[in-house]
Formats: C-alpha cells, structure tokens, sequence
C-alpha cells in the first residue's frame, strides 16, 4: 500500500478514471473560462489522444465518466462573466454531439456534481447574497445515452454550509462529501432512491481536509489532509476515529478521483500542474 507517485503528464487536470482502470480522462489547456480540452489517456500516460475542445469562449471546470464508463459529462462554462451560461453535458468517449443535461438557474452556483446509475446529483448554492447555503438535488438521466429523463428534484433542505468533492459507494447507497465554510472536513451519509439522511462528520481534525473516494468493499474511505503537515492521502474506516497514512509528501495536491480495479485502485491527481498516479493494492 502506497508508495511514490509517478508523472505521467504536465498541465493537466485529471477528473476520472474508467471502471476497469484502463483509462484516465483528464482536462487542459486553461483558457479565460477553464480548462478548454478534454482527453484520454492510458493508466500508464500511453495513448493520449484529445477528444472535445470547448473552444476559445468556453470552459470546463468538472468532468465525471458514466457509470459505465462509456460517456463523459462535465460543467461547462460559456460566454462572458456576469452573462456566463453553465450547463451539464454529456458526451460519448467514441465522439458524437454533446447532449445537454441541464443548465443552471443563472443565480445559483453549481459547486459539484456525480454521476449516478440513473440520475446525477449535484450540489447547488442557494442564490442568497454570499452562496453559504447549498442543497442537494438530482436530476434523472438515462447512463447509455446521458439524455435527461424528467424534472430535477430537491433532496435536502440544509442551512450554513455547502459540499463538494462528492464520491458514492459502488452500490450507491452512501454519499461523501467535503462540508466548508467554516471547516473543511469530510463527512458520510446515507443515500436512497428519496432522501440523504442528515450527515456524519468522519475525520475529527482540526485541518482542512478533501475526501477521495471509498474502498471496494466501502468500509472504509481515503482523503487528503495536511494533518501531519505536508498534504498526504489517509485511509479511514467508517467505525473508526483514527486514520492510517496511504501516501505522504504530496504539496499543492488537488482533489483525485479515486477508481476501483480487478487489482486494486487507481488514484490521478494533479500537483503543480503535473498528473500524477499512484495504485493502492
């Protein structure tokens, strides 16, 4: 378990892993309104080969595979600031038009979405003055072909905190997510068909503090935390309070998605601008 990571690209920002491991999806080339190229590459760095480009006046900022990991979605950012469209698409790996999800009411802030069997859910701000308030909602869509399939939903009527850096369980029924405003720490709760139950502070420290994702068997789930000083990955059991080191010694690390593998998993990552990877058996 652990051990160093290795470079496998410069300027890119990598946002998911395929199901089986075999592939990286990653975003680049920042531009006025994000990252504007969307790309694959091999676990190794191998084969990379650019997909979509959003073009001089537009941006992604997220991206998220499929269940299935047959099509990509992402946030997309278009136009000028204060007249800026962001919406949801989805796009097939194999090419294709993009196909719109949704857009975002024009005073919310969409802070993160997940890709779900069925639906996404995503975290949006409450259009108050200051956006301290999200909520989760979700919005039906068909996985095979990223269409939306009826109207979005509210599932939380939360105050005083918004959520980002979501990951499911590979069976979909618990949710983690990173709470801030005034603490950043990583807290776990239940998710069906309806409701999120009211959610559990996980990791009790006094530092900031970014989940990554769940083990396979989804007792236990890994996060970033500069607890120890230089910002390290931990892994923690859901009955336990304490954490184990995974990975140490990783400055300026942004948030990895997490996969899981036939061996193990996968973490990408980015730092100083360079995609890194590291495998977990």
């Amino acid at each position: 378990m652990g051990g160093p990571p290795r470079k496998l690209r410069d300027n890119a920002y990598a946002c998911g892993v395929s199901p089986n491991g075999g592939e990286i999806a990653f975003i680049a080339n920042e531009g006025r309104y994000g990252d504007r190229e969307f790309w694959l590459m091999g676990a190794d760095g191998e084969r990379a080969h650019e997909l979509y480009d959003a073009g001089q006046n537009a941006g992604f900022w997220n991206c998220r595979l499929s269940p299935g990991g047959q099509r990509v979605s992402y946030h997309k950012i278009q136009g000028a600031q204060g007249s800026a469209k962001v919406v949801i698409e989805t796009r097939d790996l194999k090419g294709g038009s993009p196909t719109r999800v949704f857009a975002v009411p024009p005073k919310n802030l969409l802070w993160d979405f997940l890709w779900l069997p069925g639906r996404m859910i995503y975290s949006l701000a409450e259009p108050d003055i200051n956006f301290y308030t999200c909520n989760y909602w979700e919005q039906p869509v068909d996985s095979r072909t990223g269409e939306s399939r009826g109207r979005p939903r509210r599932l939380t009527d939360w105050a005083g905190f918004c959520m980002d850096n979501m990951s499911a369980t590979a069976d979909a029924q618990r949710l983690m997510f990173k709470r801030f405003w005034t603490q950043r720490s990583v807290y776990v709760a239940d998710l069906d068909r309806l409701h999120i139950t009211t959610p559990r502070r996980l990791t009790q420290s006094e530092e900031n503090e970014r989940p990554v994702g769940w083990t396979a068997d989804s007792s236990a789930v890994f996060f970033l935390s500069n607890r120890t000083g230089p910002t390290g990955i931990f892994k923690q059991a859901l009955h336990q309070g304490t954490a184990e080191s995974v990975v140490s010694d990783l400055e300026n690390l942004v948030s990895p998605p997490l996969a899981r593998t036939e061996d193990g998993f996968s973490i990408s990552a980015a730092r100083n601008n360079m995609a890194l990877q590291n495998r977990i058996s």
